[in-house]
């Protein structure tokens, strides 16, 4: 076996059959959301690919970041509250999404050829001068976690990675949760229902994407995040250029109030959803509970008339998911200073 590490782009990865290393849990590492990722970020996102012979073995996203990333999440600063001249620049790995930071490879058999990407990307950050290598969201029950443990990174807790199963109908999902949460979601839904607004499953090319837009920045600004209008049409439109890309909405009036996309992402016979972004007009939504109903129970019920197996929930609001039927997942990030 003759292996050999190379940073390539995304297409070039792409075209080595990058699609092929995935499983049904690497729903935001398909070729389709990596090069609208590309688009956006230009050259800062490449990907070291793990060769066997002409076989791609295994790879692994990286992002170069500093104080001029729009995307917070991958900033150890940030993320650590360290100080940002001692930790940036930095070397991102495992992809722009939040959550389940993963690293792919051909076989779970191969865990060992993780640590030929680990050592690789740390020796790429140390020619760069870059401050840290930065593994932001690693499920602690990944084996990436025990390889970047070996490797002299240092964790530090984040918030779970929640998945919701998808098992039965949506009287078998409302069965498996407390007979108080039971009442609850159903007091939620009538009055969804009874305040006029209309729940709807739509291909994301079929929406206005400027509403949605403003509906996202409306939520990123609620909750404190930097938001820019165009960055987020920009993400909306290249999302919408796929065909995987669905989006449940509620409308009152014939007004979008609540949107949310799901990524469809299918291998190995399970299809799973990946929540992606989500935006509410909190002015026409009022007192009434949209949240759960479009990113929870309206999925729900639609995911499991579609054959599909789990709803990839994410980060954020662990409690409320969990009272909801969803699996928290325990997350770390890993961090390496370098000598730079």
């Amino acid at each position: 076996m003759v292996l050999r590490v190379e940073e390539v782009s995304v297409e070039e990865a792409c075209r080595a059959g990058w699609d092929d290393l995935l499983t049904a849990e690497d729903g935001f590492q398909q070729s389709g959301w990596l090069r609208m990722q590309e688009q956006l970020l230009g050259d800062r996102l490449r990907v070291v690919c793990l060769w066997d012979g002409s076989d791609l073995a295994a790879g692994l996203v990286t992002v170069g970041t500093d104080a001029t990333s729009p995307w917070t999440m991958a900033r150890p600063d940030l993320l650590l509250d360290v100080d940002a001249e001692a930790s940036l620049p930095a070397l991102t790995c495992g992809g722009r999404h939040l959550g389940n930071t993963r690293a792919v490879v051909r076989a779970a058999r191969d865990v060992a050829l993780l640590d030929l990407l680990i050592d690789d990307v740390a020796a790429r950050a140390e020619t760069r001068a870059d401050r840290c290598v930065f593994f932001p969201h690693v499920r602690d029950d990944d084996p990436l976690a025990g390889r970047l443990a070996a490797a002299g990174f240092v964790p530090s807790a984040v918030d779970p990675y929640c998945v919701l199963p998808v098992t039965g109908t949506f009287e078998d999902y409302l069965s498996g949760v407390s007979q108080s949460k039971r009442r609850g979601i159903r007091r939620d839904r009538r009055e969804v229902r009874e305040a006029g607004f209309d729940l709807d499953l739509v291909t994301l090319a079929d929406c206005d994407l400027d509403r949605l837009a403003e509906l996202d920045v409306a939520l990123l600004r609620k909750h404190g995040s930097v938001a820019d209008l165009r960055q987020s049409r920009a993400v909306l439109e290249g999302l919408a250029g796929g065909p995987d890309a669905l989006v449940t909405t509620a409308s009152l009036d014939g007004a979008v109030a609540g949107f949310g996309v799901m990524l469809e992402h299918e291998r190995h016979g399970s299809r799973q959803w990946f929540g992606n972004r989500a935006g509410f007009d909190y002015e026409r939504q009022g007192e009434v509970p949209l949240y759960f109903e479009v990113l929870f129970y309206s999925p729900y019920e639609w995911a499991a008339e579609r054959g599909v197996d789990a709803i990839h929930v994410g980060m954020g609001s662990t409690g409320a998911k969990v009272g909801r039927g969803a699996v928290a997942h325990p997350q770390s990030c890993w961090v390496r200073w370098t000598a730079a």
